[in-house]
């Protein structure tokens, strides 16, 4: 957790219920499937530089325009904070924040408990780019080579590695 204030792009107030930005880190990942916990825990918490409570607020949005809120705590806590994977829709990619409260510096922990299992998604046809041509085959190809797929069901843009 960086010591400083947070530059660029960050909600304020960070959730829809309040909170203020500090020295906000970010983290995005795409949703796996299953039933599962996500708890971060945070320990250490020094150096409120305001003379507020030490601990950290967190939350996750779907984008970094931070419209949409699918998980927030704005309240200052010294306590693990867990939210379930009920609110994610699998394969979507989110964007978690977690801030030290009036600067504070914490560590945290992130554990994930339950059953999680990689979103996955099947391959019906398989282009690849050839000396600068598209050609789609079936869904054999080759480790490295380029591949361009669609997907059902999802939201704006994805990126798959």
């Amino acid at each position: 957790m960086p010591s400083d204030n947070s530059p660029g792009n960050q909600p304020n107030p960070l959730c829809p219920e309040g909170g203020a930005p500090h020295n906000i880190s970010w983290f995005a990942f795409a949703a796996d499937e299953g039933d599962y916990s996500v708890t971060v825990t945070p320990t250490g918490c020094t150096g409120s530089t305001t003379g507020g409570d030490d601990g950290v607020q967190m939350g996750l949005y779907t984008d970094c325009t931070f419209t949409e809120s699918v998980f927030c705590n704005p309240t200052c806590n010294l306590n693990p904070v867990t939210f379930d994977s009920d609110v994610l829709i699998p394969g979507q990619i989110y964007y978690f924040f977690i801030d030290g409260c009036f600067g504070s510096v914490c560590s945290y922990d992130i554990q994930i408990s339950g059953n999680p299992t990689p979103y996955t998604f099947d391959i019906e046809e398989v282009c690849i780019v050839e000396e600068g041509n598209l050609v789609c085959e079936d869904s054999e190809f080759c480790v490295g080579e380029e591949i361009l797929f669609e997907t059902n069901n999802q939201n704006g843009d994805v990126t798959y590695t």
